[in-house]
């Protein structure tokens, strides 16, 4: 079974994602704040941390990547925004970011296999065409 986190701060995305989880054999851990990510994280190693951009009071992954890295985690960071046009993502790869992804473009049908290719690859796997 397939290990990962999602941290954010809104619940309705938390929701979503169990209910795409439901038969897929993937585990999610939650976490609503930084801090509760970096608990999870003494604990846990999830293949991959889907992270949102602007999880409060941090204004975007800039603040909360490093704050995960420093805890240890060495795997795949995915950060998941509703904005993935904002230019604050020409930065991601200075900041170890595997990853962005459009939160609204995930859905039913193609969450199993869009989690997938990031737990499988090295490459990143794009969800978003405007990216």
């Amino acid at each position: 079974m397939s290990k990962y986190l999602l941290v954010d701060d809104n619940e309705m995305q938390h929701e979503l994602f169990r209910c795409y989880c439901i038969g897929t054999g993937h585990e999610f851990l939650h976490a609503v704040s930084l801090e509760q990510a970096l608990e999870i994280l003494e604990n846990e190693v999830p293949e991959v941390v889907f992270l949102d951009n602007r999880l409060a009071p941090y204004p975007d992954f800039r603040k909360t990547v490093p704050a995960i890295r420093d805890a240890g985690f060495e795997g795949k960071i995915v950060v998941i925004s509703s904005d993935v046009q904002d230019p604050v993502f020409n930065e991601a790869g200075e900041y170890t970011v595997h990853d962005y992804i459009n939160k609204f473009e995930v859905s039913l049908t193609n969450f199993s296999d869009t989690i997938e290719r990031f737990r499988e690859t090295g490459e990143p796997a794009r969800v978003s065409a405007n990216h």
